[in-house]
């Protein structure tokens, strides 16, 4: 297997110790001269209409799995990118909001960006920070409650524009661990990996003192309601969003699993 490297960048990360090939060109201009290459042996094959099949069968699926499911995160993140403007930059932390975001950012989302890595849960709020204060478009940080708590401090800076809202997902804190395997049946689970039994940030508090706005949603109505307030406010913006960490994994599970 070849592992080649697409890239304009200077420095280069060789995060697999196995880099067969550095090609000095963006991406886009790679491929769209690979395509007119390709083009040229005029392949036939039905794996286009194949994949279109199988997605549309898909969809269908995950349509019929979110009318039949209860108020928890994956109903929540369906609504949030159902609702999300495409010319809005969104910045996704670590855990399952980025893994969320996989399964229900539109394609033609501007941007969507996300910490990655051993350490990728430091930081999360800043660097959004960061991307608002570099473009004018509004910028959506999606946060879970264990990641915002370690990059409190981003939620502080004097620099914080007014494009900048922020949703948080108040699931009992780290609920990526309740969805791994490896930690899912893990003895100690609430008690060493999670927030569930710790007491709950004030975050209404928090934000006021910090002069956000603060919205709050715990059902499908009110999340409806105050997703049009999101879009609309000029000024930073946080909204709570508040689900039950006794159902969440499991319902990502189950929309995992064959349902075609």
């Amino acid at each position: 297997m070849q592992h080649w490297s697409l890239s304009n960048a200077s420095v280069l990360a060789d995060c697999f110790q196995h880099l067969n090939l550095r090609i000095t060109c963006s991406p886009v201009s790679f491929f769209a001269r690979l395509g007119r290459f390709l083009s040229a042996y005029h392949v036939r094959s039905d794996y286009g209409a194949s994949w279109r099949k199988v997605s549309a069968l898909a969809e269908k699926a995950n349509i019929a799995f979110m009318g039949g499911q209860s108020w928890c995160d994956i109903v929540a993140h369906s609504m949030i990118f159902n609702t999300i403007p495409e010319q809005w930059n969104v910045c996704c932390s670590n855990g399952t909001s980025i893994r969320y975001a996989e399964l229900f950012c539109k394609a033609g989302q501007q941007q969507l960006s996300c910490n990655r890595g051993t350490s990728g849960i430091e930081g999360c709020t800043s660097t959004a920070v960061g991307m608002a204060l570099a473009t004018p478009q509004p910028t959506l940080l999606i946060s879970g409650d264990m990641s915002l708590r370690h990059d409190y401090g981003g939620l502080a800076l004097p620099c914080v524009p007014g494009n900048f809202k922020i949703i948080v997902m108040n699931n009992g804190g780290g609920d990526i661990f309740r969805f791994i395997p490896s930690t899912a049946t893990i003895e100690g689970l609430e008690e060493h990996f999670t927030l569930k039994n710790m007491m709950q940030q004030p975050l209404r508090e928090q934000a006021e003192a910090l002069g956000y706005q603060y919205l709050s949603a715990n059902s499908p109505e009110s999340l409806r309601k105050v997703l049009k307030t999101l879009g609309s406010a000029h000024q930073k913006t946080i909204l709570e969003v508040f689900t039950s960490p006794d159902v969440n994994a499991s319902a990502l599970r189950n929309f995992l699993s064959p349902r075609i």
